[in-house]
């Protein structure tokens, strides 16, 4: 709603309605390209007879993602590791 109100603001009184449909327009159009996009990288990583697309074809791998799957290694901590560091 904020970009209508920046174009009604920015376009003369008498093209306020010509602007507007262009926003629609283009609004439309930029909706039909990226669900054609999206539609077209899940249908390049579905497997031929598969019923959905595999992993990657969600999401691509992240150099940020924990190899671990996410769980969080628990690791006992020895005594020594456990003292509080520092002058005493």
């Amino acid at each position: 709603m904020a970009m209508a109100n920046l174009i009604v603001a920015a376009a003369p009184q008498r093209d306020v309605g010509i602007a507007t449909g262009m926003n629609a327009v283009m609004r439309t159009i930029g909706m039909a390209l990226g669900s054609a996009l999206w539609a077209a990288i899940l249908a390049g990583a579905t497997a031929p007879r598969a019923a959905f697309a595999s992993e990657h074809g969600y999401a691509s791998p992240s150099p940020w993602r924990p190899r671990n799957g996410g769980r969080r290694r628990m690791r006992r901590r020895s005594a020594a590791a456990r003292r509080p560091r520092g002058r005493v």
